[in-house]
C-alpha cells in the first residue's frame, strides 16, 4: 500500500512539469505544421500533382473549345451551301423555299438534281466540323470527331421529322452524311498513320 501511495507522489510531483512540456509543444506545434507544409509543397511529389492536375484542366478546356469549335464551323459550312445551292441548281417552278412551311411543301416539287446540295452541305459541315473539333481538341480527338457527326445527325433527324421528303433522300442523308463524314474528318485530322503504340 505505501508503494501506491509513494507512486501517486511521484506523479503528483511531476504533473506541473509535464503540462509545461505539453504547453511548449502546442507553442511550437504551428511551426511545426507550418515546416511540413512548406516541405509538401517543395516536395517533387507535389509538383507532379500540380502539373498533373493542370494539365488535366488544359485538356478537357481544348476539348471543350473543339466540341464548339467544330459545331460553329459545321454549322456555317451547312448554311453557306444550303444558301449557294439555289443560285446553282435551279428550283422547281413554284416552289418557295423562304419559310419552313414553304419549303415542306415544295420538296414535293424537287427533281433528285434539287438534293445535291443539301446533301453536300449536310456532309460537308458535318467532315468540316469533324476535321476542326480534332484539330483543336488535345485528346481523343476521334471520339470527339465522330460527336460531331453525331450532333449533326440529332439535328438532321430532327429536320426530316419537322420537313419530310423524300424516303429515299431521308435514308442517304441520315446514313452517310453524319457518322460517316464525322469519321471521315477524325481520320483527315490525323494526317498520317499511326504507330500500333500510338493512341487517337
Amino acid at each position: 500500500m505505501h508503494q501506491y501511495f509513494l507512486h501517486f507522489a511521484n506523479l503528483k510531483r511531476d504533473l506541473p512539469r509535464k503540462n509545461l512540456q505539453l504547453a511548449k509543444f502546442i507553442e511550437e506545434l504551428p511551426g511545426v505544421i507550418l515546416c511540413v507544409q512548406m516541405a509538401y509543397l517543395c516536395s517533387p511529389f507535389h509538383v507532379t500533382i500540380l502539373n498533373e492536375a493542370s494539365s488535366i484542366m488544359n485538356s478537357i478546356a481544348r476539348n471543350v473549345l473543339a466540341v464548339i469549335a467544330g459545331i460553329v464551323v459545321g454549322s456555317l459550312v451547312n448554311m453557306a451551301l444550303v444558301n449557294i445551292g439555289p443560285y446553282l441548281i435551279a428550283l422547281p417552278e413554284g416552289a418557295d423555299i423562304s419559310t419552313m412551311d414553304g419549303l415542306r411543301d415544295s420538296m414535293k416539287l424537287f427533281a433528285p438534281l434539287n438534293f445535291l446540295f443539301p446533301f453536300l452541305a449536310h456532309a460537308l459541315g458535318t467532315v468540316s466540323g469533324a476535321i476542326v473539333a480534332a484539330k483543336v481538341a488535345a485528346s481523343h480527338k476521334m471520339k470527339i470527331a465522330l460527336g460531331i457527326g453525331a450532333y449533326f445527325l440529332v439535328g438532321g433527324a430532327i429536320m426530316v421529322n419537322m420537313l419530310g421528303g423524300p424516303m429515299w433522300f431521308n435514308i442517304v442523308d441520315l446514313l452517310l452524311a453524319y457518322i460517316p463524314m464525322g469519321y471521315l474528318g477524325g481520320i483527315v485530322a490525323r494526317g498520317k498513320r499511326l504507330r500500333p503504340y500510338e493512341k487517337y
